[in-house]
């Protein structure tokens, strides 16, 4: 199992300070999702977490080997990341976007194997986009893009998989099947981390919990553990009712 730990950190742009002393242990083979509100850390903390983000202090490490000591294709064989805006070069089809994600494991001869093609096909079903596999990206809707971005990322069979509010520009029903697919893949072994803005899909779909607020770690734990009316009025300032979810039976947060 892959350990990633993030330990003391103090990260940043320019002059503005976003965290200081922050630590974070993703739970090997569960899905964990980091919640908080607005400019509060979350991606900053991921970026951080796929050495994007150089710490000013303190370290990121995977099963107890800095980032830092890692070469960048090592890091992306193990590490898949959807950041939250992704910019796809002029006229490229889905179906090379998606073989984007092969790359880490390709040999210096760039040899496209079967299993290079088992992995985008199994990407491009997964995600529901194999009918646009020969599609321009510019061509698509916000949703249908977002779907080919992960279908890249799931192509690179990482044994861990982060990503930065996935369900953006999905309707409804694929957020609940991008959702699904995340705990899937969980159930077939992965460390998955996921920022999400709906408190109650994270409190449903996830193992473990992060809540965060002023680019710090308030609470991390089990859902039923963590969302509670207390802590959402001191994270998201909203007044509430925390009951179970009548389908689910996990926490489920009623505004008042």
């Amino acid at each position: 199992m892959t350990g990633l730990v993030a330990h003391d950190l103090t990260l940043g742009y320019g002059e503005r300070v976003v965290s200081t002393g922050l630590s974070l242990a993703v739970p090997p083979g569960r899905l964990t999702a980091v919640i908080g509100p607005n400019a509060c850390g979350k991606s900053t903390l991921l970026r951080a977490l796929v050495r994007l983000q150089e710490p000013r202090a303190g370290r990121v490490e995977l099963d107890g080997v800095d980032l830092r000591r890692l070469r960048p294709r090592e890091v992306a064989r193990r590490i898949g990341f959807l950041p939250q805006r992704m910019v796809a070069p002029e006229g490229i089809s889905v179906t090379h976007l998606v073989r984007r994600g092969r790359y880490p494991h390709r040999d210096w001869r760039l040899t496209w194997t079967d299993v290079d093609e088992a992995a985008v096909t199994r990407a491009l079903l997964d995600t529901g986009v194999e009918d646009l596999a020969s599609r321009r990206i510019e061509e698509l809707s916000g949703g249908q893009a977002q779907r080919v971005w992960l279908a890249m990322v799931l192509a690179q069979e990482t044994e861990l998989l982060l990503l930065d509010e996935p369900t953006t520009f999905l309707d409804l029903a694929h957020q609940y099947d991008l959702l699904r697919l995340l705990a899937r893949l969980r159930d077939a072994g992965r460390t998955v981390v996921v920022v999400l803005h709906d408190v109650n899909q994270a409190a449903r779909f996830a193992d473990h919990l992060v809540a965060m607020q002023a680019g710090r770690v308030v609470a991390a734990g089990a859902p039923a553990e963590v969302v509670t009316a207390d802590l959402v009025e001191q994270v998201f300032g909203l007044a509430c009712e925390v009951v179970p979810d009548p389908v689910a039976g996990s926490p489920m947060v009623v505004a008042h």
